[in-house]
């Protein structure tokens, strides 16, 4: 994500607006502040992404917008560009875990219909760094998820199913953690070209 363009993907409603910016990098990045008090003294930060899918695997997603945090009402996610990093992971998680438990009711007979899932990223700051641990972390962050299923289930199918959708692949990197290589290319190597590039990055 180049940095000119902003915390937000795509949003060019805000690019022009230095402190509505401002105040969604402060959010996602975090730990800014311990310079000049970035979260204008915020002591939490929230996200929530709602994923509903059918049987037939079609796909629904909703959110809560972050730039009006007394706004807790959901909107359709109609782009991409309309979620934070942290609320396309929720969406990515509750996607892959509504996909799995779809996957297995199929394979084992389960009349699973519908599968609803609630997800919440929170960042809860601390007020002072005794409790901070060596890294000098300053915050302690949560993932919630509920899941609300619909269909003719018994209680053993239920659980079957809660037991399936821990074994999303990316409920396993989150809980479990995963290494990232990074790699800077040299200046010279040019940005991937599309056939049809609607972004502009002036």
């Amino acid at each position: 994500m180049s940095a000119r363009v902003g915390c937000r993907f795509g949003d060019r409603r805000s690019r022009n607006n230095a402190s509505v910016q401002k105040s969604r990098c402060c959010a996602i990045i975090g730990g800014l502040d311990k310079i000049g008090k970035c979260v204008h003294g915020r002591q939490n930060v929230g996200e929530k992404v709602v994923v509903r899918q059918n049987s037939r695997f079609e796909t629904l997603f909703w959110y809560t917008d972050t730039d009006d945090p007394e706004q807790a009402q959901l909107r359709s996610v109609a782009h991409l560009h309309e979620l934070t990093p942290y609320g396309m992971m929720l969406a990515s998680l509750g996607s892959c875990t509504a996909i799995v438990m779809h996957t297995y009711a199929q394979a084992h007979q389960v009349a699973l219909s519908e599968v609803e899932l609630r997800l919440t990223y929170e960042r809860t700051y601390r007020e002072d760094c005794k409790r901070c641990d060596e890294s000098g972390k300053s915050f302690e962050e949560a993932i919630g998820q509920e899941i609300l299923m619909a269909g003719e289930l018994s209680a053993g199918e239920r659980k079957r199913l809660l037991r399936a959708a821990h074994l999303c692949p990316i409920h396993k990197i989150l809980h479990d953690g995963i290494t990232i290589s990074t790699e800077l290319l040299d200046a010279d190597t040019a940005f991937t070209s599309y056939e049809s590039d609607q972004h502009s990055h002036e």
